[in-house]
């Protein structure tokens, strides 16, 4: 199946010689994508002041894909997209993790997780073969511990069935990956929905943390063509998102705990003291017709799991807190942090003890106002190299990575300054990326 999908790479080197501090010598990977099915994800090595690009082309196995559901009943797409954009939209690299030399790498909504080697041309496409193979579409983000990925699928049919009649459930299939057997085991199937943007696993390995981010509001939004007034998107902001299922599975007892989230949740990171506490982000976002839209503001709940159930035991909210599409904690000055990069091209730094504001940065000159006069705001194409896309701090520093569509910031939160900024694509034509990853 390797020649469903095509792969070339080149490695080239910083475009100028750089002096950071001794902390800063991580490796970031960023996957980004441009037209018709083609991605481009890189790789830049701070320790080696090396840039590895590698160039996926994914028209064949969304082709594949296309053909595998022909007889699906497609009278409703997911997203409200039309059908080709969707197929080529949940092949969007969006998370990867780091192990033993490997990069493997998620799709939004992709029937199989791509493994890509760091140091030479060698790549894997890792689908159940044995169990309906590319017909099962897994989990935005997939948790990586030890040497096994912990993941969610269901069959990609039951998606269009699902977003027609949500009361019609999808088979949440919920498993894991050797990376050193090359098999997967299935724990358990139940009724469930479908998106699921995050899986992952509790250190003690007691409890799977399963987050649905729904993005479809109550009210439709309408497609291309149709008229809608300024009153009509009013009615559908003030509707809002349907709520999401944040599901703990636990594996002693076989059972789960739903709990329905407001606003779109997406992404967990856990305490980085307390194995039983994590960061849950809901986005507020929808995306249709290819807009992204805001419903409101965003908000981070501090969630404990006990008895296997999650409960929000306290939350962080602001006016000005939009779309942070990433959150990552850090130790500084004896105080744990929470790190957002907020539109437009701000910082919010949250104390992860308290729940309240630490610090709010503003990173640039370019501003922007967030507008519900007539219904949900569209975020403009123009910012999506404004506001970092990710934000991974330094431990024990003020240092931080500010990651965009066309470089790499190394920053001073404490300074507010900027120490160096790495450009790592010259000349590919990148439309948008997904999270990066820090090793």
């Amino acid at each position: 199946m390797k020649n469903l999908i095509k792969v070339s790479r080149e490695v080239y080197d910083f475009p100028f010689e750089v002096s950071l501090p001794e902390e800063c010598s991580e490796r970031i990977f960023i996957p980004s994508f441009s037209v018709e099915c083609q991605h481009y994800y890189f790789l830049v090595d701070f320790s080696k002041c090396k840039i590895t690009c590698w160039s996926i082309n994914l028209k064949q196995i969304e082709e594949d894909l296309k053909a595998r559901i022909e007889n699906a009943d497609k009278e409703v797409v997911p997203w409200n997209q039309e059908l080709d954009r969707f197929l080529q939209a949940i092949y969007f690299a969006h998370s990867a993790k780091y192990y033993d030399g490997k990069i493997y790498v998620s799709f939004i909504d992709g029937n199989f997780i791509l493994c890509l080697n760091v140091d030479d041309d060698n790549y894997e496409l890792i689908y159940d073969k044995e169990n309906e193979g590319l017909n099962k579409i897994y989990s935005s983000t997939n948790m990586l511990f030890d040497d096994e990925i912990y993941f969610t699928r269901w069959r990609i049919e039951d998606s269009f069935q699902h977003v027609k009649n949500y009361d019609i459930p999808v088979n949440l299939e919920i498993g894991k990956y050797s990376l050193n057997t090359k098999k997967f085991d299935v724990f358990d199937t139940f009724e469930g929905p479908d998106d699921i943007h995050t899986t992952f696993i509790t250190r003690d390995k007691e409890n799977l943390i399963i987050v649905e981010m729904t993005q479809d509001p109550n009210i439709r939004y309408p497609k291309p063509g149709e008229e809608y007034t300024d009153e009509d998107m009013v009615k559908i902001l003030n509707g809002g998102l349907r709520n999401s299922d944040l599901i703990t599975y636990n594996f002693k007892s076989g059972k789960y705990h739903k709990l329905s989230i407001p606003n779109g949740p997406a992404h967990i990171e856990f305490d980085l003291d307390d194995d039983n506490i994590y960061y849950l982000s809901s986005h507020n976002l929808s995306t249709n017709n290819d807009k992204l839209c805001a419903y409101g503001a965003s908000r981070i709940d501090k969630v404990k799991v006990e008895d296997g159930k999650s409960i929000i035991i306290d939350s962080y909210e602001e006016e000005d807190f939009y779309r942070i599409p990433s959150h990552k904690l850090v130790k500084y000055n004896g105080k744990k942090l929470i790190v957002c990069p907020v539109f437009p091209n701000r910082i919010h730094i949250v104390d992860a003890d308290t729940m309240q504001i630490y610090k709010k940065i503003q990173i640039g000159k370019t501003k922007a106002s967030v507008d519900f006069s007539k219904g949900p705001f569209n975020y403009p194409a123009s910012m999506k190299d404004k506001t970092p896309y990710t934000i991974y701090p330094v431990q024990g520093t003020s240092y931080l990575y500010l990651i965009s569509l066309w470089n790499v910031t190394i920053y001073d939160f404490e300074k507010e300054t900027k120490i160096a900024t790495i450009g790592y694509n010259f000349d590919k034509p990148l439309i948008a990326m997904g999270h990066a990853s820090k090793y």
